[in-house]
């Protein structure tokens, strides 16, 4: 779906953020995230903040930032939180495409403003330009000529080590180069989008969901959720009413279990009547979401583990594990650390997430699968007692 919105500059909106489309892989922000024009700085960035700064803070001055990821996901992603829509930070190889395809004029007090910088006009149309101010960076306690002056440095979404990524570098004689920063710096970022990537809701009676290109879709929440981040209800395998958590009524234990509370006595799914996986009155997710929505098979969970390379991350303050799709990283899923309840306890919130699946174990029968998820990785091999309580996330095909 291609969203573009006339100004009356001639220009083009996504999101609310004027852009200008070169005819490359990507369209490009007229200005800085944070600025409102492209005289403007605009705001500094760890590499994989979200929270920019005008000027130096004790933050720039701690050597903590984002590790263990190949490319900047979408939740750390400053261009993407504060712009919305598909904006994110650009790749290494889409600012080379920039540059390529641009020719570059050193530019002193651009339009008459503080700021010189680097003005790239369109090799095939010089209508076309886009202007990186030299807006200097953060360092520590210290900022580099970051009112005007001196070089320009920009996020790339690539890292080049634990501790570095690659980024634009915008110097006076106007020759950029995309050498290694610091991740504890305060670079600008100018935000990039591809219109392939704008995400459009959709939704199956009522609840949104993703289509990975999977054998099923995938629910964006948790049954009882209203967004990614959030918990959801717990239930027990095999039982349709939900808990927000441990209740007088419901202790998840094997003594108030619908099913009984052994391998020897459950009234269904048991040892003689074959049956494995959950039938649809049984379904917590076929009962609450209602139309063709159902919990997934152990194999539909497998598989989508195997699609996806997944990351340790928070979405307002929840932890979580955020599933990115190998062949489209714009495609995205996010399973909060939700814990668990059993015997009267809710345990292992925000540190570990684990969701119910159908399919019972063939072996043991009092056990069925689900996906768990903590800060080391994801796991959809295992099963545990029936009884416990688990968050749900629906899918149908």
């Amino acid at each position: 779906m291609r969203i573009r919105t006339l100004l009356n500059g001639g220009g083009n909106l996504h999101n609310g953020y004027e852009y200008v489309d070169l005819g490359l892989s990507v369209n490009w922000a007229s200005y800085n995230v944070g600025a409102s024009k492209e005289t403007e700085p605009g705001l500094y960035f760890k590499w994989g903040a979200t929270a920019g700064y005008p000027t130096p803070t004790s933050d720039f001055q701690r050597s903590t930032y984002l590790t263990g990821v190949n490319e900047l996901p979408l939740v750390n992603d400053a261009a993407n939180i504060i712009m919305g829509g598909a904006w994110r930070t650009p790749s290494a190889s889409e600012v080379t495409e920039l540059l390529n395809a641009c020719n570059r004029t050193f530019v002193n007090n651009y339009k008459g403003s503080k700021y010189s910088g680097l003005l790239l006009t369109l090799k095939k149309d010089s209508s076309k330009t886009i202007f990186l101010p030299n807006a200097g960076r953060l360092n520590g306690s210290s900022a580099d000529n970051i009112n005007g002056g001196g070089l320009g440095y920009y996020w790339c979404n690539n890292p080049s080590s634990s501790s570095a990524a690659y980024s634009l570098q915008v110097t006076t004689a106007g020759n950029p180069t995309i050498p290694q920063s610091s991740k504890a710096y305060g670079l600008s970022v100018r935000g990039v989008f591809n219109e392939d990537d704008i995400y459009v809701p959709v939704y199956n009676n009522g609840y949104e969901y993703l289509d990975l290109g999977l054998s099923v879709k995938w629910a964006t929440c948790n049954v009882g959720a209203t967004r990614p981040e959030g918990y959801g209800l717990y239930f027990a395998c095999g039982e349709i009413t939900g808990y927000s958590g441990i209740t007088t009524e419901k202790k998840f234990s094997w003594d108030d279990y619908k099913f009984g509370g052994s391998s020897s006595n459950f009234t269904k799914y048991n040892s003689t009547d074959g049956l494995r996986t959950l039938q649809p009155e049984d379904d917590a997710a076929r009962v609450n979401m209602g139309s063709s929505w159902r919990m997934p098979t152990f194999d539909e969970i497998l598989e989508l583990y195997n699609a996806c390379d997944t990351m340790w991350t928070t979405i307002n303050g929840v932890y979580g594990r955020l599933f990115v799709l190998k062949t489209k990283k714009s495609k995205q899923l996010f399973f909060p650390a939700t814990g668990y309840c059993i015997n009267g306890v809710l345990q292992e919130r925000n540190s570990i997430g684990r969701f119910w699946g159908s399919t019972i174990n063939s072996e043991q029968v009092s056990r069925a699968y689900y996906l768990m998820v903590n800060s080391t990785d994801a796991y959809p091999y295992g099963h545990l007692d029936r009884c416990y309580g688990m968050t749900v996330r629906g899918v149908f095909y």
